[in-house]
């Protein structure tokens, strides 16, 4: 049991750092603020909650590249999920001030 969650914490350290990685060098978000995750799925088969479950891993990346100061209720108001149905799977970040 304890291997699984070491193992799922290693998942989400490494897509933190890619999440970082890739937004580095680019302007902090004005806050406080509110996200709106755009989930690329490939199909309507896939299960919501099991794609948007990554979100934390994307908040702590963006607070490692200091696009967010933090991912309290100070600096984000709130959230919006959408999904759409894309050749390309990922995440795409729209900020509403």
């Amino acid at each position: 049991m304890n291997n699984n969650r070491f193992e799922g914490n290693k998942i989400k350290q490494r897509d933190s750092n890619a999440v970082m990685y890739t937004l580095l060098n680019k302007e902090p978000f004005k806050c406080p603020c509110r996200i709106r995750f755009v989930w690329l799925i490939k199909n309507k088969r896939t299960d919501p909650d099991n794609t948007a479950y990554s979100k934390k891993s994307v908040l702590d990346g963006m607070v490692k590249a200091h696009i967010l100061p933090d991912d309290t209720l100070k600096y984000i108001t709130g959230f919006v999920d959408d999904f759409e149905i894309s050749d390309k799977v990922g995440v795409r970040i729209e900020v509403e001030e």
